[in-house]
């Protein structure tokens, strides 16, 4: 193309022929050609463009179709999307054009892709359940936050393709939206780098003092971590016990958060180290009594902290976890044992127990299903996976409330059917009182324009105006209403 360099070209060549390579192991020549379609249209499109290093954007776009397909494991539609995401408001092209050209699905993506792009997150930290939600009612596609996802991870890989201003908010986003989503979607992994990202930002010393601590420790664990088990194995394989032990360091930022929360040096973390001990076959009946006959081994090797100790056998979780948890001395050293049966483990990871479930799982929210769902699919084979019926990945309910913005991010959450003079009166009844219309995303509206999830609302205030009994024929707030009635009341307006 006549924006790039000779150079530029060749590397380009290079990072597409490699993805090509990499998506021919799971896609049929259909949908390489659908893939391909989508990434001439990009490389048309974006000629010449450039990331703020200097790099060409189409590189960008390349590295994000991979990180779709090797780490979320989704399909053709999203490393289409993957290409297209954010064309709209880049180039002019139209949603229209897009589902003409890819269909209604990837249509959806895109247009999901620019309405929480738009989305002002200033004040994230102080609202962010409100809004995750407003994230996931804004759209009709899971895969749109999972490509959100992707984008960020892909920004905090390339630090030197955005500004410092951006990545500030971009850190916001990622703890406080992201992270729990990926979280609850079982994305352990990816949630693990997040969190790290997040660390390395908001506390670089401390993440590199605790980076070198574990460093220099961890050959010297690896060797401790087979001494430390051989005994447990051999005391397991006498009594005939099966089980499968897995282990690993905590990460950076959960050493870090225990340190803060208990108040201790590095030394003193009791679970640097947390071993897995999980029982196979043991009947349901049984399992209560085999996790304790394993503790009871375990401690008899190993002196144990009884105050670390948490039965979560006989008393499990309000979310339905269980496991048996102790803490035993190991030369100077402590090490956490979960011990639990096969059932018990797949409950914890993927079941009613997961932590991404609210506790209260008889509560469990409309998101928290659509969530479980995408998650389903996600944990499927990759060879097995196909492009999923829409409704497969759609959300499955509609929302009963709208969430609005102010001009400086604050998030306000009114019922679906909301007007201007509705946000007017939830910020307050003066502002109410005197509302003669808003700015909605730039652009100038009545009193009673309906408002729409993700609408940034400004109001108009007119000392002048005030409030008249029509007004009522078109809010739809209780405040608003009683508001409005009061007002009218004082000045006899209507009767008592």
């Amino acid at each position: 193309m006549k924006g790039y360099s000779d150079i530029e070209i060749q590397a380009i060549e290079s990072a597409h022929d490699e993805l090509k390579r990499v998506l021919a192991s799971g896609m049929t020549p259909e949908q390489m050609e659908y893939i391909d379609k989508a990434y001439v249209l990009a490389f048309t499109k974006y000629d010449n463009r450039r990331m703020l290093n200097g790099k060409p954007y189409i590189l960008h776009l390349i590295e994000m179709a991979k990180i779709v397909y090797l780490e979320f494991g989704m399909r053709s539609k999203c490393v289409v999307s993957a290409f297209l995401h954010g064309i709209t408001y880049k180039t002019g092209l139209s949603i229209s054009f897009i589902r003409e050209q890819f269909g209604e699905s990837v249509a959806k993506i895109i247009d999901g892709f620019d309405k929480i792009s738009f989305v002002h997150t200033d004040a994230v930290s102080f609202n962010a359940e409100q809004y995750r939600r407003l994230f996931i009612s804004l759209i009709d596609d899971i895969r749109v936050i999972l490509l959100k996802i992707t984008h960020r991870i892909y920004d905090f890989r390339h630090k030197d393709e955005i500004s410092p201003e951006k990545m500030q908010g971009f850190i916001n986003e990622m703890k406080y939206i992201f992270i729990p989503i990926v979280h609850r979607l079982g994305l352990y992994s990816i949630k693990k780098e997040m969190e790290e990202e997040v660390m390395k930002f908001e506390n670089p010393a401390e993440f590199e003092y605790l980076q070198k601590k574990i460093e220099t420790i961890k050959e010297q664990q690896y060797i401790r971590i087979e001494d430390f088990l051989k005994p447990i194995q051999d005391a397991l394989k006498e009594e005939d016990i099966n089980t499968s032990i897995k282990w690993r360091f905590k990460s950076i930022p959960s050493i870090f958060a225990k340190m803060q929360r208990q108040n201790v040096p590095f030394e003193e973390v009791y679970d640097i180290l947390a071993v897995r001990i999980i029982i196979k076959g043991s009947p349901e009946e049984n399992e209560k009594t085999d996790c304790w006959r394993v503790y009871s081994l375990i401690t008899n090797i190993y002196q144990p902290n009884n105050s670390r100790l948490r039965d979560w056998i006989t008393t499990p979780k309000p979310s339905g976890y269980e496991s048996l948890h102790t803490t035993v001395l190991y030369g100077k050293a402590w090490v956490e044992v979960q011990i639990r049966t096969e059932r018990m483990d797949y409950n914890a990871e993927t079941g009613s127990a997961s932590h991404w479930r609210y506790k209260d799982i008889s509560t469990v929210n409309p998101e928290d299903e659509w969530l479980n769902k995408i998650r389903l699919y996600l944990e499927s084979p990759i060879e097995s996976q196909i492009d999923f019926p829409d409704e497969k990945l759609s959300k499955t309910h509609e929302a009963d409330k709208v969430y609005i913005l102010t001009p400086t991010g604050e998030l306000r959450k009114l019922r679906i059917g909301s007007t201007v003079l509705d946000f007017a009166y939830d910020i307050h009844t003066e502002i109410g009182n005197h509302c003669s219309g808003a700015i909605v995303n730039g652009k100038e509206r009545p009193l009673f324009f309906v408002l729409t999830n993700g609408d940034v609302v400004e109001i108009k205030k007119d000392d002048n105006a005030e409030p008249k009994t029509k007004w009522l024929s078109f809010v739809t707030t209780e405040k608003a209403k009683n508001m409005i009635r009061k007002f009218l009341k004082e000045e006899k307006q209507i009767s008592l």
